[in-house]
């Protein structure tokens, strides 16, 4: 993976598309995506990925599904790495903005978008939701 900085100490928000064995991936930064890319999920490669954006504030937005417990779980490990805070915050899938009339075809790399532009508030995961092996 490239390890070109991105961002440094400033405010960016990563929409995740969560899937079994893949990860979709849109970095805004102020009102410009920077990023899209595709990854497995591994630890390894999120430790990278995170470096390429040193002390700074990363407001990380998932839809909420049951692929989205092990990326959480991840995320709060990986809190600190490279300098980075790491804010986790689950979109209900009722929440995601849907425009009108527009494509209706569904594809990870516009979900990933779609979760960088919310028009509602989204669920802080920043205290850990039920995990579901918890009841």
């Amino acid at each position: 993976m490239n390890k070109k900085i991105l961002a440094q100490n400033e405010e960016i928000v990563v929409g995740v598309d969560v899937h079994t064995d893949s990860q979709v991936i849109a970095v805004k930064k102020d009102k410009e995506i920077i990023d899209r890319l595709s990854m497995t999920g591994k630890r390894e490669e999120w430790a990278q990925y995170l470096e390429r954006f040193p002390d700074c504030l990363l407001h990380v937005v998932y839809e909420a599904g049951p692929q989205g417990y092990n990326l959480l779980d991840l995320l709060h490990q990986l809190d600190g790495h490279g300098g980075c805070t790491i804010h986790v915050y689950i979109a209900p899938p009722a929440m995601l903005p849907q425009a009108p009339g527009k494509s209706k075809v569904k594809t990870d790399r516009r979900d990933a978008v779609k979760l960088i532009r919310p028009s509602r508030p989204i669920v802080s995961a920043r205290s850990s939701p039920p995990h579901p092996a918890s009841g």
